[in-house]
C-alpha cells in the first residue's frame, strides 16, 4: 500500500497507513522476520523516493507525507534483524535511502520537520548499520552533503536547529568510519600515543587558518581502494555491490578530503552571529579530535603524500602537522580560535 497507493484522496490515507505501520512497529518486542523488515524497507524506499528531487514518474507527495515516512523508517531501524543491513544485498538500497535522507536534509525550501527529519535519519541509518566497512561507501557522498547544509546555514529563522543537527551528525559518522575503534578493526593503528600539544603548537607557529575551498567535492578515495564486490543471490545469481577497501591509503586521501570539505564549514561557522552554530561547530571538532587520532595523523603532509605501502602501523605524525590539508590543525583552530573570538 504504502509503495503503490496514489490517487485522489491517497496522501490522507498513507498518512493514516504509515500511523498504523509505526504503532505496530511500536508494539513489537522482538525483532521483525528478515522478509518483512525487506517489505517494509523497500516500500518505505519506493514512498519516500518520491518526493526528491529525481522522482520518477510516479506523482510525488506532499512534505506531511514524507515527514510520517522517515517517522516510519526510524521506527523500523530499531526492530532490524540481527545485522540485516550490513549484508551485501541490501547495500545498494541502503545507498539510495542514504542519499534521500541527505536529500531531504539539504533542500533549502523545505520545511524545518522534513529537515530535521532527514539529518536525523542519516544517524539512525549510520547507528543501525554501525559497521564501517559498509558505511565506507556512503561516507564521502554524506560527508559533503552535511558539509554543504552547515556552510548553507539558510535556516535562520529556525534559531539554526538544521545547521546544529548537521552538526552533530558530521561528527557522528566521522567517528564511525574514521574513528579510532573503526581504524583498529581494519588494522590501521598508530604506533604512539598522538600528540595534541604538538599539533596545538603546530597551529601557534602557522599562525594561519586552513584554506576554504568552496565547492569542494568528495570523490572516491583511488582505485585501488575501491571496487564492486560480487556477491551471490538465493536463486544462484551474482550481483555488484559497492565496496571499500580501508587501508592505510584509503586512511590518507580520505582523512584529506574531509579536512577540504571541513575548511569549507568550519569557516562559516566561525563568522555566524549565532552562538549555537559556534558552540556545536567546537563540540564537532573536540569529538573528532579526540576519537579520530590516527585519521588525525593520517592527514599530514608527510602521510597524505608518501607512498603506500603494505602494513598494518600508522606513523604518527612528528608535530609538523603545517600543512593546509591537516585535519588536526583545522581542528585545534577551532577550538583555540573560538577562545579569541570577538563575539559572545
Amino acid at each position: 500500500i504504502i509503495a503503490t497507493l496514489e490517487g485522489p484522496g491517497a496522501e490522507r490515507q498513507l498518512e493514516g497507513v504509515l500511523g498504523v505501520l509505526v504503532q505496530q512497529l511500536n508494539a513489537a518486542a522482538a525483532g521483525l522476520d528478515p522478509r518483512v523488515f525487506f517489505e517494509l524497507f523497500c516500500g518505505l524506499e519506493i514512498l519516500l523516493s518520491r518526493g526528491s528531487a529525481s522522482t520518477s514518474a510516479m506523482a510525488t507527495i506532499a512534505e506531511e507525507v514524507r515527514v510520517a515516512g522517515w517517522d516510519a523508517l526510524q521506527v523500523l531501524l530499531r526492530t532490524q534483524p540481527d545485522t540485516q543491513l550490513r549484508e551485501p544485498a541490501m547495500r545498494l538500497r541502503l545507498g539510495h535511502v542514504v542519499s534521500l535522507a541527505l536529500d531531504a536534509a539539504t533542500t533549502v525550501d523545505a520545511g524545518l520537520d522534513l529537515r530535521s527529519r532527514g539529518v536525523t535519519a542519516v544517524v539512525e541509518l549510520w547507528r543501525a548499520v554501525n559497521d564501517a566497512d559498509c558505511l565506507a561507501c556512503f561516507f564521502p557522498g554524506a560527508a559533503s552533503a552535511l558539509c554543504k547544509a552547515v556552510a548553507g546555514c539558510v535556516d535562520a529563522r529556525q534559531n539554526h536547529s538544521i545547521t546544529c543537527a548537521a552538526l552533530e551528525a558530521l561528527a557522528v559518522i566521522c567517528e564511525s568510519v574514521l574513528g579510532d575503534t573503526a581504524c583498529a578493526a581494519a588494522g590501521i593503528e598508530s604506533t604512539a600515543e598522538p600528540s595534541i600539544t604538538a599539533v596545538v603548537e603546530s597551529w601557534r607557529r602557522q599562525q594561519s587558518k586552513v584554506e576554504s575551498m568552496p565547492g569542494a567535492a568528495m570523490a572516491a578515495p583511488s582505485d585501488t581502494a575501491t571496487g564492486p564486490g560480487i556477491g551471490v543471490a538465493e536463486d544462484g545469481s551474482t550481483y555488484q555491490y559497492p565496496r571499500v577497501a580501508r587501508n592505510r591509503a584509503w586512511l590518507a586521501d580520505t582523512s584529506v578530503r574531509v579536512c577540504r570539505l571541513l575548511a569549507t564549514a568550519l569557516e562559516k561557522t566561525a563568522r555566524n552571529e549565532n552562538w549555537h552554530v559556534r558552540a556545536s561547530a567546537v563540540q564537532m571538532a573536540e569529538r573528532v579530535l579526540r576519537t579520530c587520532a590516527v585519521a588525525v595523523a593520517a592527514s599530514s603532509t608527510n602521510l597524505a603524500r608518501s607512498k603506500p605501502q603494505d602494513g598494518s602501523k600508522v606513523d604518527m605524525a612528528t608535530g609538523d602537522a603545517d600543512d593546509e590539508d591537516s585535519l588536526g590543525v583545522l581542528l585545534s583552530d577551532t577550538i583555540v580560535g573560538s577562545l579569541y573570538s570577538d563575539s559572545p
